[in-house]
């Protein structure tokens, strides 16, 4: 009888040990995921761009061209969508926008380069030199099988830089 218990007890070890390095690397793997469709976003979002100021030296971008190219990878490249997702661009005339999905939620005139930048879900601080897109994505909490593990929430942000004169 004790080495059946002795039995039960490890295979209940080896299957939370299994579990919890499954969860893991899941969580590890969404997190590279997530971290991949950021920069895919934030780039895309920099090659939209209004012709008529860039013809004049500024780099302003067209935002809502560049809130359709983010929306558009966010829904092809992630399986589950995101809870939400923010787009913060830098423009060349020293405009932020900030949106939230496809909604403003700020604007900042005449901001000055170098601007230091704080994302407030997350933290995430970027000195910005010239203008850039920061798209940061909330995918919500990682929901672990284990119940004495906490879940964890999965957020990336990555920013592309127009860098040139």
């Amino acid at each position: 009888m004790k080495i059946l218990l002795y039995f039960f007890a490890v295979i209940l070890m080896l299957s939370s040990f299994s579990i919890y390095q499954i969860d893991n690397d899941s969580y590890s793997l969404m997190q590279e995921q997530l971290k991949h469709v950021a920069d895919d976003c934030s780039a895309a979002a920099m090659l939209y761009y209004d012709e008529d100021f860039f013809s004049g030296g500024y780099k302003v971008f067209n935002k809502a061209e560049g809130n359709n190219a983010i929306e558009h990878l966010i829904q092809n490249n992630l399986k589950q969508q995101p809870e939400e997702y923010f787009a913060y661009f830098f423009d060349g005339s020293g405009k932020m926008t900030a949106y939230r999905g496809k909604q403003k939620i700020k604007e900042k005139d005449n901001i000055e380069y170098p601007y230091l930048f704080t994302e407030e879900l997350t933290g995430y601080k970027s000195l910005v030199n010239e203008p850039k897109v920061i798209v940061t994505i909330n995918r919500g909490l990682f929901d672990y099988r284990l119940n004495f593990m906490e879940d964890k929430r999965l957020i990336r942000t990555s920013g592309y830089e127009y860098v040139g004169g």
